[in-house]
Formats: C-alpha cells, sequence, structure tokens
C-alpha cells in the first residue's frame, strides 16, 4: 500500500504557491529506474573509450612556464610600471592574512628557508624574490591545467 501511495504522490504533486495550488508531473519510480539503467550504460561505454585520462591539449608545462617569464621580461622592459613588484607584494600579505598553507607552498616552491617564511617579499635579496616570482608562475601554470570537471565522492 506504501509503495503504491508514493507511485502516486510521484506523479502528482500539489505546489503552494501564491495561495494557488497547481498540479506538478513528477517522473515515477518506473522512469526513474529506466534513467539509472541508461546512466550506467553511458557510464559503461564512457569507461571503454578510456576517458578518464587526461590530456593536456596546449603547450607544454615548461613552455607555459617559459612563456610566462618572457612575458615578465617584456613588461620589465617596455612597461616597468611596477618595479618594486607591489603587486606581489600586496598579494603574499593577503595570502599571509587569509591562508598561510599558500604562502608556505610558494616559499616551499622557491627553496626559502622556514626560518624567512615570516619576512616581507620587500625584505628578500634579489635572488629570493626571483625564486618567489617563479615559484608563482610554476603555480599559474599547474592552476591553468588543472581539470575543471572535478566530483567529490560520497
Amino acid at each position: 500500500m506504501a509503495c503504491y501511495l508514493f507511485f502516486i504522490l510521484s506523479r502528482l504533486l500539489l505546489n503552494h504557491n501564491d495561495n494557488k495550488y497547481r498540479i506538478i508531473n513528477i517522473p515515477s519510480v518506473h522512469s526513474i529506474k529506466v534513467l539509472r539503467n541508461n546512466m550506467t550504460d553511458i557510464n559503461k561505454k564512457e569507461n571503454k573509450r578510456k576517458i578518464n585520462n587526461y590530456q593536456n591539449k596546449g603547450l607544454s608545462i615548461n613552455q607555459r612556464f617559459d612563456g610566462l617569464i618572457r612575458c615578465a621580461q617584456l613588461r620589465t622592459v617596455y612597461f616597468n610600471n611596477d618595479p618594486n613588484n607591489k603587486c606581489l607584494s600586496g598579494f603574499i600579505e593577503y595570502l599571509r592574512r587569509h591562508n598561510k598553507r599558500f604562502v608556505n607552498l610558494i616559499f616551499y616552491l622557491a627553496n626559502i628557508d622556514n626560518k624567512k617564511h615570516n619576512l616581507k617579499f620587500d625584505e628578500f635579496n634579489k635572488e629570493e624574490k626571483r625564486a618567489i616570482i617563479y615559484a608563482t608562475f610554476q603555480l599559474r601554470v599547474l592552476v591553468a591545467l588543472i581539470p575543471k570537471n572535478i566530483i567529490i565522492p560520497f
């Protein structure tokens, strides 16, 4: 009896909207089972096509990284409107306030000693600043290549 009642309620549902009731048609349990079966068939076909493999359809990681470095060098030569990298300094301070792990990640990629992780960007020497800039470029390349349709398993 309960299954039959569920079937009828799933077919017709009264919806209260602005003091008016209207009937909404909802798919039945039978049609939901058919949809599930069709989805499992589609998933099996996709697995046979090996869609699960990741492919980079653009430039390689090194080419992207070199391109970012070259663009930064050209920006320095022709525009040089931010010679002290105040935008990067502000970005690092923003990350320090909101998520220190990201700052530690950048400094780890740049091979900055743990004792210097609390320094401001302006307090680093020229080689360390360059290493931090290269580390941010590496992260930019990585983020651009991360797949967009990631799902969280339950």
